[in-house]
């Protein structure tokens, strides 16, 4: 009878380790994908194919698979492809700048690579469920006088349009953080500035049940159809890839206001 009763909670506990697993270090692998779907929907077949949705969706999800470290897989961890382990502003904008690396090498292949590419969009994606983005968001609304937050601005929309989020952007670069990822102990809680378990104290919204998970998903959906339009060299998402580039991605910026460099 024990050994019966093994043989079918054996699996049961296995599934139930790997579903977990799989929501420890990133938006759910469903998430990613759906993720990535829906920015993908803005964008005709004629623009990007079926084949590169599929392909492009597949990347998005592998980066957990294979840069996640997960026990299930026993890949290796490359915290740069999760948005972890940057306590400060300047740890941000230099992941920003080695995923930009990654995206220009992507754009200058002969053939689209969209697998690839789908890579960093998990990165992208990962930022706003791993950092304080969007509740320093919600602060700079509330120091305004207005409790009323609808949707919440990319980085990379808050770097192009300085002037139109002084405020904002002071915060980010005083706090701006992403979360510790393992958490600083395996025998202790999570505290706010680690990654955290599924429930409970962290940093993450990676699923429905963590809070700010809608503002994170929807702010990262819309981060990831504008990196979209790079891949399909939308001119003006390319002249601002330009300039963001330029300015090290906020990294020249200082309480809102451009810095000039000579």
């Amino acid at each position: 009878m024990r050994f019966r009763t093994s043989s079918v909670l054996t699996p049961l506990c296995l599934l139930a380790f790997s579903a977990l697993a799989l929501s420890l270090n990133a938006f759910v692998v469903s998430v990613h994908s759906a993720i990535t779907a829906d920015a993908l929907a803005e964008f005709p077949l004629t623009s990007v194919s079926q084949s590169e949705r599929d392909q492009m969706q597949r990347g998005s999800v592998a980066a957990d698979l294979v840069e996640g470290a997960l026990p299930i897989t026993n890949g290796p961890y490359e915290a740069r492809f999760h948005f972890d382990n940057d306590f400060k502003f300047s740890a941000v904008t230099a992941n920003f700048l080695d995923l930009s690396k990654l995206i220009d090498t992507n754009l200058a292949k002969p053939h689209r690579d969209p697998w690839e590419f789908g890579k960093a969009l998990h990165a992208i994606e990962d930022f706003y469920s791993h950092s304080n983005y969007v509740l320093l968001y919600r602060e700079s609304v509330k120091k305004n006088g207005n409790d009323l937050v609808g949707s919440i601005p990319t980085f990379e929309e808050v770097l192009l349009q300085p002037a139109k989020y002084p405020e904002f952007l002071t915060l980010l670069h005083s706090d701006l953080h992403t979360g510790r990822y393992p958490n600083h102990s395996k025998f202790l809680p999570a505290n706010d500035t680690d990654h955290g378990w599924p429930t409970g104290a962290g940093m993450h919204k990676d699923t429905l049940q963590r809070t700010l998970y809608a503002d994170a998903r929807q702010t990262a959906l819309e981060a990831a159809a504008w990196y979209i339009r790079i891949y399909v060299r939308d001119k003006q998402a390319l002249r601002d890839w330009t300039r963001l580039k330029t300015m090290k991605f906020g990294a020249t910026t200082q309480g809102g206001a451009t810095r000039v460099t000579h």
